[in-house]
């Protein structure tokens, strides 16, 4: 398993590098095409990479944010998991059981979406102002569970504070990972 730490350095990296957090301006700089494609209502997205073209397919059904969490996520697995999967093996979310102790693969492109997708000063400016966790999230258009792991990038920089929830990493396999009021209270 990957530490959070090079997970993370990679991540900023690339947003230096690229100079977005937008995973879709990240994949078309990295030469990674995103495509959508109705994959019905149990996958979500997926990656894969085959003949050295590095591919993220997104479900056509879902939302604009959802999609972008995705996207991230299956960024992650193209940075970080891209030799795992040249053969063309693939990711599919929405399906597959995914916690650090069952899929650590799993867990480290949650991470790596985490700090693509949440700027940390405006995250610690939005604490700062008291703004309620679910509030945070709601506000940075992600689901709680992707706010969970940034907070848990920031603890081990130092920063002590807690997150209300604890994910595990298998929110993205339930049918609803919609950006809905459910989430965002």
């Amino acid at each position: 398993m990957l530490s959070i730490d090079l997970i993370s350095n990679k991540a900023s990296a690339l947003i230096r590098r690229t100079g977005t957090r937008d995973p879709f301006i990240i994949a078309k700089q990295c030469g990674v095409a995103v495509r959508y494609k109705d994959l019905g209502k149990l996958i979500k997205a997926y990656y894969f990479c085959q003949s050295r073209i590095r591919n993220i397919v997104i479900n056509r059904g879902i939302d604009e944010n959802s999609a972008k969490v995705y996207a991230a996520h299956e960024l992650g697995h193209d940075m970080l998991h891209r030799k795992l999967l040249a053969g063309g093996s693939a990711f599919e979310h929405g399906h597959l059981p995914f916690s650090p102790s069952i899929n650590p693969l799993e867990y480290e492109a949650n991470i790596f979406a985490a700090e693509i997708l949440i700027d940390e000063k405006e995250y610690m400016a939005d604490l700062h102002e008291g703004i309620p966790f679910f509030d945070i999230a709601k506000r940075r258009n992600v689901p709680p569970e992707m706010l969970h792991f940034k907070t848990k990038i920031m603890q081990l920089k130092g920063l002590h504070f807690e997150s209300p929830i604890n994910a595990n990493g298998d929110y993205m396999k339930n049918e609803d990972v919609e950006f809905s009021e459910e989430f965002c209270f």
